[in-house]
Formats: C-alpha cells, sequence, structure tokens
C-alpha cells in the first residue's frame, strides 16, 4: 500500500468509528456523472460490504410508500467481470477482501477499502455498495434509503435529491489564508457531508499556471468539524520563500471522487518578515508595598521600530497576556504594572515594527512579596493527659496561610520574657497538636500559637497556655539490702531511694511459698528519712519473704522489690539418747547393743562407731532406725559409741562402751 493512502484513510475510519449507534452506514447521492441520466448512490458501510446485500429503495414526493429499485440482492461480487479495469491497488484490496473470512476482516483493511471506493467506481460497485437509478426522471424529487437485503429498516438517514443533469459542486467556503515567514495557514468551512476531502493548487508570481501542491487530498476528521473555529488551521503551506507572492485555488473532492468547480484565486503576497532588534537589559523591579512593578528597558533605534508591547504571567511557561492597551512608544523606556497580584511574575518585552513584526527580549523575573502577617490565632486550650499534652485553637482565615508553629517555654513567675522554641520543625495545618512527652516529667510548660502564611510572615502569638502533665510515674523499685535476726526481731534493712517526690515505703511480708497472702507489716507509711523496719511480730521458726515498695506525693506506688528470705532461729530443745542393753555371748563372741532416744519425731537415724586400731571412731552401720544392733567380734579391746542424726541437723553421741574379748573368757 502507497504511504499516502494510509494517511488519508484515517479521516473515514475515525468518522465510521464515530457514527451514531443506531447508525451503520452513511449514504451519498449525485446525479450521474457519467453523461448518463438518474442517480448515482454510493454508501459507506461500516463492515464495507454484507454477505447477504443491500436492497435500495426510494419513493418520489407524490407517495409515502417505499419501492424497493433492485430485483436482486446487491451483493460483494466474488470476481472481477471481464473488461473491469483498476489499478494496481483496488486490485489488492478487493483480492484482501475476498480471501478473508467476513468476521475476521480488520478495521485497518476495512478502512483502506472504503477509501479507495471512494475514488474507484468499480472497486465500490464490486463491493456491492454503488448503485445506479437509471430509471429516475430529470426534474423528479426522490428519496433514498438502503436496508440489509430482504429488510426495510434503514441503515442510515434518508437522503433527498432532485434528479437532473450532472454539474460539478460549487468549491470551498469561508477560505482564509494566514501569511507567515515560513508557510501559510489555510482554514475552510468544513463541510463533510458535502464532499470529502481538498486538493490544494498554488503558483508564485514566477509561475503561469497553478500546480497542486497536495500530494494526497487533504479530508477532515469528523471531530475536527464539531470543534471548528475560524482559527482551525486544515492545511499548511510550508514549501514557500517568503520574498515571493502566491495565489492559491482549491477544489473539493465528493464521495463519488468527482471533483468540484475551481475556487476562485486568493492571493497572499509577500510580507515584511525582518524582525526589529530585541530590546535590551529588561530589568522588572517590585515594590511590595505598592504592590506594582516597574519593567525598564532599552532599545536599539530602528527606522521602521514603532514601539514596544510588554507581556506578563504568573508562570514561566505562560500564557503571556498584554499589558499594554497601545504601543508603548520608542522614545519611553518603561512601563508601570500595577494592582500587581503577591507572587511570582515573569515579563518579557516586544520591539514591533510598522509590518506588525515583533521580536522578544529574554524572559525575566520578579516577585512582589507578601509582608502583611496573618493574624494571631485564637481560643488556645491544652488538656493534659499520661505522657502527652493535647493542644487546640480556633483556625486562621487568611487565603494564603501555610499553617501554624507551636512554641514551648518552661513556667516561671513571669512569663513575657521567656525564651520560647518552635516545637515543630515545620509548618502544620491542621489546629490541634499532640506534644508527647516522656512520663516522668513534671515541668509545667508554657504555650503559645504562631500563625504563618506563604510568604512566612508569621503573626503575633496567641495568649498563653499552661500545661503540665498529671504525674503517673511510679517511684524506682527499692531494693532490699539484708533482712537479719535481732534476738526474737527481724530487721529490713534497703538502700534508699532518690526520687524527689519519694513519700515513704511500706514493708510486706509472707511465708515462704506462699505468694497468695502477702500482708503488709508496718501500720503507718515509713518516712523517706528511714531506710529500716523492725518486725517484733516474727515467730521463731518460720520462714517469711519479705518485699517492700515505695509511693510519691501523687500516691503512685512502686512495684515490689525482690522477696528477700529471713526467718528467726528456733531454740532446739535436744532429746536424750542412751545405751540400754550391752551383752555379751562369749562362746559366739557376739556383742549385742540396744539404744533409745526420748523423742524420736525429728530423728532422721542413728549409726554405730567403732574406734578403729588408729584411735579413730568410724562407723561401722549405715544410718538407719535401727536401735539394736548384733556384731561377731575378735580378740581384743573393743570401743563403740551410737549417735542419732536429727532432721533439724543436730548430732547427738551416747557415752562411749568398751568392750574386751579374749582367750581366757573363752
Amino acid at each position: 500500500m502507497r504511504r499516502n493512502l494510509i494517511i488519508l484513510v484515517l479521516a473515514p475510519f475515525i468518522y465510521l468509528n464515530q457514527m451514531e449507534a443506531q447508525k451503520t452506514a452513511e449514504l451519498f447521492c449525485s446525479n450521474n456523472y457519467n453523461a448518463e441520466n438518474g442517480v448515482v448512490l454510493k454508501w459507506l458501510y461500516k463492515f464495507v460490504y454484507a454477505p447477504s446485500g443491500f436492497d435500495v429503495h426510494r419513493k418520489d414526493e407524490t407517495t409515502s410508500s417505499w419501492k424497493k429499485l433492485n430485483d436482486a440482492p446487491i451483493v460483494f461480487q466474488k470476481a472481477i467481470p471481464a473488461g473491469v479495469i483498476m489499478d494496481k491497488e483496488a486490485k489488492e484490496l478487493y483480492n484482501a477482501l475476498k480471501d478473508t473470512e467476513y468476521e475476521s476482516l480488520s478495521a485497518m483493511l476495512r478502512a483502506f477499502s472504503l477509501i479507495k471506493a471512494i475514488y474507484s467506481e468499480e472497486l465500490a460497485t464490486l463491493f456491492g455498495i454503488r448503485y445506479e437509478d437509471k430509471t429516475a426522471v430529470n426534474g423528479q424529487n426522490y428519496t433514498y434509503k438502503i436496508s440489509l437485503a430482504g429488510q426495510e429498516e434503514a441503515l442510515c438517514d434518508e437522503k433527498m435529491i432532485l434528479c437532473n443533469a450532472y454539474t460539478k459542486t460549487e468549491s470551498l467556503k469561508e477560505v482564509k489564508l494566514t501569511r507567515k515567514k515560513e508557510h501559510v495557514d489555510i482554514t475552510w468551512l468544513p463541510e463533510i457531508y458535502r464532499y470529502y476531502a481538498v486538493d490544494v493548487y498554488r503558483r508564485s508570481s514566477n509561475d503561469s499556471t497553478f500546480n497542486k501542491i497536495t500530494e494526497v487530498p487533504r479530508a477532515i476528521q469528523k471531530d475536527q468539524t464539531l470543534e471548528y473555529t475560524e482559527e482551525t488551521i486544515f492545511y499548511v503551506d510550508t514549501s514557500i520563500s517568503y520574498e515571493e507572492n502566491y495565489w492559491y485555488k482549491f477544489i473539493a473532492i465528493d464521495y463519488f471522487g468527482q471533483q468540484s468547480i475551481f475556487s476562485k484565486e486568493f492571493s497572499v503576497p509577500a510580507a515584511d518578515f525582518v524582525l526589529p532588534l530585541a530590546p535590551i537589559n529588561v530589568r522588572p523591579n517590585a515594590s511590595s508595598v505598592n504592590q506594582s512593578v516597574r519593567i525598564n528597558w532599552e532599545l536599539i533605534d530602528e527606522p521602521d521600530l514603532v514601539g514596544v508591547n510588554v507581556y506578563g504571567s504568573s508562570l514561566a511557561e505562560g500564557p503571556f497576556e498584554k499589558l499594554n492597551q497601545s504601543v508603548v512608544p520608542k522614545s519611553t523606556k518603561y512601563y508601570e504594572h500595577t494592582s500587581v497580584s503577591v507572587g511570582s511574575h515573569y515579563y518579557k518585552v516586544a520591539t514591533i515594527d510598522q509590518a506588525g513584526n515583533e521580536n522578544y527580549s529574554g524572559l525575566t523575573y520578579t516577585e512582589v512579596k507578601d509582608i502583611t502577617p496573618p493574624s494571631a490565632p485564637t481560643g488556645l486550650n491544652n488538656m493534659a493527659e499520661e505522657g502527652k499534652i493535647t493542644l487546640s485553637w480556633a483556625p486562621n482565615n487568611e487565603a494564603d496561610l501555610m499553617g501554624y508553629f507551636v512554641q514551648r517555654s518552661l513556667n516561671d513567675k513571669d512569663n513575657s520574657d521567656n525564651k520560647y522554641v518552635n516545637v515543630n520543625a515545620d509548618p502544620i495545618v491542621e489546629t490541634t497538636w499532640v506534644n508527647e512527652l516522656a512520663k516522668n516529667i513534671k515541668n509545667k510548660f508554657v504555650y503559645r500559637i504562631i500563625a504563618v502564611d506563604s510568604s512566612f510572615n508569621r503573626s503575633l502569638p496567641s495568649i498563653n497556655s499552661l500545661a503540665q502533665m498529671p504525674d503517673v510515674i511510679a517511684p524506682r523499685v527499692p531494693q532490699i539490702k539484708s533482712v537479719l535476726a535481732d534476738g526474737e526481731d527481724l530487721i529490713i534493712e534497703w538502700l534508699a531511694n532518690v526520687d524527689p517526690d519519694l513519700a515513704g515505703y511500706n514493708v510486706y511480708r509472707r511465708l515462704a511459698k506462699d505468694s497468695g497472702n502477702t500482708v503488709q507489716v508496718n501500720v503507718n507509711l515509713i518516712p523517706v528519712s528511714s531506710n529500716k523496719y523492725r518486725d517484733r511480730r516474727a515467730e521463731p521458726g518460720v520462714e517469711y519473704e519479705y518485699m517492700l515498695n515505695a509511693t510519691d506525693l501523687t500516691g503512685n506506688v512502686s512495684s515490689f522489690s525482690g522477696a528477700y528470705l529471713a526467718h528467726i532461729i528456733k531454740k532446739e530443745v535436744l532429746p536424750s539418747l542412751k545405751i540400754t542393753e550391752k551383752k555379751m555371748h562369749v562362746k559366739k563372741k557376739q556383742l549385742s547393743l540396744a539404744w533409745e532416744l526420748s523423742n524420736m519425731e525429728n530423728l532422721r537415724g542413728f549409726v554405730v562407731f567403732k574406734e578403729d586400731h588408729t584411735g579413730v571412731m568410724k562407723p561401722c552401720t549405715q544410718l538407719s532406725e535401727n536401735t539394736t544392733l548384733k556384731q561377731t567380734l575378735e580378740e581384743g579391746l573393743h570401743h563403740f559409741q551410737v549417735r542419732a542424726y536429727l532432721l533439724s541437723g543436730s548430732i547427738l553421741s551416747s557415752e562411749e562402751i568398751s568392750i574386751e574379748l579374749n582367750s581366757i573368757n573363752n
């Protein structure tokens, strides 16, 4: 496909896609242009052709009923009849449609085919989208519609035409050409239902004839028609020389590929496009107090120089507005821009000559600063809670308000000379603020609010607000140093706490391994000056766990210290141990011993000791609760002793006994 066809095809492609939902085609009618009588119809169908074909219906002004003109459906022809001549491009499109399943036709192929059918009557006939009504009579008005074969419902709007001898349609209307230095801008009234595209012709002062300069006709899209204004540009001729004079003519091409008559000639003479020298040393000076800007410049005088125009914008990229009502004379070297809004301003100055050519200076910048501060914030309140102080205040109503700074100082007798610091680094836009603090901070603070605008002007401070967090911090956990027995009492000693608001201590105890029955030992709070307490109610022999906590002036209580074990040793009443029987069976050489303990309740066991040959008493039995012993002895002197081991750890010893066995005894 040729590239020019690709460019040209976009217009009907977009046009057909923009058809109303209920319309799938557009019908066009023309008097027969082939030197024959009758009417020629062509329709652009969204899907190019219909497999079932189309019917053409007609009615005249004397009847309201429709008459179907075709005997057989107008269908896509599966073969090119003999004698039909088409160019290569038309044949390729025809074959592409013929060889592609109808449901698989791409949007691009349909668009290419439709645009080619506008210029090729043969191709439109093969597609089944063209019909010649040769029965139409000159001088009669007819209305036509098309439908799918066998149906009455129209595929598009009906079209009326007066049957008559063919004459070329008139050319473009409302043509406007604007000469620029390197191009000519051309616009015209778009009439997309009267013609499809436009060819542009041009000649210069060196040419004797007009030459077509549009490689492909310029088609107008439907959306361009809807957005059309007198400033809309449909064609730009860039192949000009600014020193030449030019003339233009135009031809409109309808949907049957027929050309209109030539338009009249439009003259575009050469013009002075030599720009004047641009202004230099452009200097804007802003007065924030007067809200004005004085723009100064210097000029290089030229014979055709008229003066300058001054342009301004609040944005560097524009748009720029001309500030002066009339051209500033070249003898004046400044312009006073008054009632300037606060903010950034960009200026450029353009010289203008007698031909209206303008040449702009570079872009310059200045700023009119806002020097009016916001009003002081009002309604400042605070709410102190555990670990935080919440501030709130009434919002300011300045349009350029950027936010607020929260300022804080320590409270003293005279807060008027306090050193305040900003608590927030950047302005906040909210009218509430939470100052989170360590829970143990006891200071009283003074807060105030400063409003700041987008120019960083700061207001006077709000009225001060005094705040202090509630004391919710318990004293540090005290540490028990020792618990010692003193006679029948236990003395608990601890390390003194250093909390500045400490009120005193309480001592607690419980039976060892009994975590559920802790009782306070002291009746009154132990003062800060004391770090000892005497427990006079401890029972001897009972093991206790002692704990300690601290209380501050607000009533906050610390956690318990670690438990400390202690007891008063109970005096032990020891039972008596004595040997009650000592017998020697001489023949058997066997000693029999018996002993008794006056109280067996606390007994762990007995061990019998016997003196060895070195004179050291050593156990000859294991620990047991037996109170008798039988042992065979050898000849010689033997020494025995019984020892009782108590559960309390005490050891009782009996008296020593001596037994001598020799041959005389035998």
